[in-house]
């Protein structure tokens, strides 16, 4: 599934490019310089998609699937973290009860 959609998103790239000149000049200028931070996402999403697959033999699709649900939570909280970010009351308190819900339900 990942190398589908990686080759089927490299197509869209060159696509693009062919309508758009200032699509192409930014498509070209970022694979010209090696970028440290798209080797590193590469590598967690394809160390993800193993880890996922890995759950799959270990345990039941429905709390894999709560498990990785998780991903916005601790996206939230890394860039509280790292980014300084602000939430809002409404989006602290949604995410509070997101996380909770999602605990209760794969603790069970």
């Amino acid at each position: 599934g990942t190398m589908v959609g990686t080759v089927v998103g490299a197509m869209l790239f060159v696509v693009a490019g062919c309508f758009s000149e200032s699509y192409r000049m930014a498509v070209q200028g970022t694979l010209r310089r090696a970028n440290p931070w798209l080797y590193a996402a590469g590598v967690a999403a394809s160390f993800g998609q193993i880890f996922y697959f890995a759950a799959l033999n270990v345990s039941p699709m429905s709390r894999v699937a709560l498990i990785t649900s998780m991903e916005v939570f601790i996206t939230i909280a890394l860039s509280l973290a790292f980014f300084g970010e602000r939430l809002s009351a409404r989006v602290a308190i949604a995410a509070l009860l997101g996380f909770a819900g999602t605990m209760l339900l794969v603790g069970s």
